[in-house]
């Protein structure tokens, strides 16, 4: 098996694979470590049968990995034939647990991190990564996620989702991002749309939108306050882009997350 990253609370998987021959017979036998290798547990409906799927057979799935099941190891033993024993290497699970330190600068790395998107409406287009636009806009740093609503026809959206955050400390948390457009002669109503989930987007809550205003190129900074969200563990922002048609391309970069000592009225 390969080592393998999870974004928490995702899942996980890992398979072997063997040269089958003529009516050749496998039997897979999963095991997991938690101390680096010392002692190992065989995985069973017993043992783990809420965690695990498929620990019987050449590919084992964690079905929502744990902040605590980072650095786990696992590997397999297959028996051949019902006599003969085998037992493949190791491979280590990487869980990105959220984020507990802040201020915490999310701006776009690369690699795995945890940031998902996918279309909420009509159409097919999501949020990408890039480091141009259509026109006219440059990344405030690194690069910038990008949705492409000036080739979106009216009522097409998708939503950015970023990874957790854990408010658990935090008195006054404050989120604040970049907002842009690329050049040219915007709709009026193409917008993005920022919404909260603390229960990994089984509901979700709007915050707000910040709609596109003039025609020249520029970045608009963006703060919000959520004292309401202190002492949550899970917390999560979505962007979501709405193209009402004819527009140009939105864009998101440098989230910041962080205590504020100046919490907005409300």
């Amino acid at each position: 098996p390969s080592n393998t990253t999870a974004c928490f609370p995702g899942s996980a998987s890992f398979s072997v694979s063997m040269t089958t021959g003529t009516n050749a017979v496998y039997e897979y036998f999963w095991q997991r470590s938690s101390d680096s290798g010392s002692t190992w547990t065989t995985i069973t409906s017993t043992t783990d049968g809420s965690v695990y799927s498929g620990f019987n057979s050449a590919s084992l799935t964690a079905g929502s990995t744990t902040n605590a099941m980072n650095g786990y190891q696992y590997r397999c033993l297959v028996r051949y034939m019902s006599q003969y024993w085998l037992t493949s290497g190791v491979a280590t699970l990487t869980v990105n647990a959220n984020v507990t330190s802040y201020p915490s600068t999310y701006n776009v790395p690369s690699g795995t991190d945890c940031y998902a998107s996918s279309p909420v409406t009509i159409g097919s287009s999501n949020w990408y990564k890039s480091t141009t636009m259509s026109a006219g806009l440059t990344p405030q740093s690194a690069e910038m996620w990008v949705y492409p609503s000036s080739t979106e026809t009216a009522g097409e959206s998708a939503i950015l989702k970023t990874p957790g955050f854990d408010f658990t400390t935090l008195t006054n948390p404050l989120i604040k991002f970049s907002w842009g457009k690329s050049s040219g002669s915007p709709s009026a109503n193409d917008s993005v749309r920022i919404y909260y989930s603390t229960d990994n987007w089984a509901t979700s809550t709007f915050i707000r939108s910040a709609f596109r205003t003039g025609t020249s190129t520029q970045w608009q900074l963006q703060h919000i306050s959520l004292p309401l969200l202190s002492g949550f563990s899970d917390v999560r922002f979505g962007f979501e882009a709405y193209a009402f048609g004819g527009g140009e391309d939105m864009a998101i970069d440098d989230i910041l997350v962080m205590e504020s000592d100046c919490p907005e009225a409300t």
